[in-house]
Parts: structure tokens; C-alpha cells; sequence
């Protein structure tokens, strides 16, 4: 996927690719228009496991879902200019099916 990141003076492109390893996981990469390659928006930091844990999860719930969680997938994607990063983990790991409520199925990435 590409996304143009418009600001003031500068346009940054975002490309964002993904592979399914069982499960989407993607990265992000940012170029200016001359195609080299440049850090992303400072506000930009790829999302961690706590940042899907809804508010107000008992902390031994969420100390046992990072228990659980040896890896990380997200999948980036871009809806309506936003970039958005969603989460499967209870698909791969069966000991989190009980904890599912706690977790929330995307978040919005900040690029600003």
C-alpha cells in the first residue's frame, strides 16, 4: 500500500508492506519524492502489544497476555488516509481466546 503524506513544505510517501507469516504482519517505510529514504513523522512509533490491551484490564490479565505473546504481528493498512494497525493474536495463540475481550482489534496510528 502507498500513502501520500502531505505537510507544508514537505510530502513524504508511505509504503506499507505485508506478509502473511501465518498471520499479516507489515512494516513501514518512508521516502521523500526523490525516492530516498528518510525517517518517518516523529509522532509515527509502530504499535506494542499494550497499546491493544483495552482501558481498564486487570493488570495480572495483562501481565499474562504479555506472558503469552512471544511475537508481535500487526498488520498497517491505510483507511481513508489514516493508517490503521490491527492485531490477530488470538488467531495464533489458542491461550489467548480467553482473554479476547481485553484486547481491541485495531488502533489508529498517529503520522502527525
Amino acid at each position: 500500500e502507498m500513502q501520500l503524506l502531505i505537510a507544508k513544505n514537505d510530502t513524504t510517501v508511505a509504503i506499507v508492506e505485508t506478509v502473511e507469516t501465518p498471520l499479516r504482519d507489515s512494516r513501514i517505510s518512508f521516502y521523500d519524492t526523490q525516492w530516498q529514504i528518510k525517517a518517518g513523522p516523529k509522532a509515527f512509533k509502530m504499535p506494542a502489544l499494550k497499546d491493544f490491551l483495552k482501558k481498564g484490564t486487570p493488570k495480572d490479565v495483562a501481565r499474562e497476555i504479555e506472558a503469552i505473546v512471544e511475537i508481535m504481528f500487526t498488520e498497517l493498512t491505510f483507511d481513508n488516509g489514516k493508517l490503521v494497525a490491527k492485531q490477530s493474536l488470538a488467531k495464533h495463540y489458542a491461550d489467548l481466546r480467553k482473554h479476547e475481550k481485553w484486547l481491541v482489534e485495531s488502533v489508529q496510528c498517529k503520522l502527525k
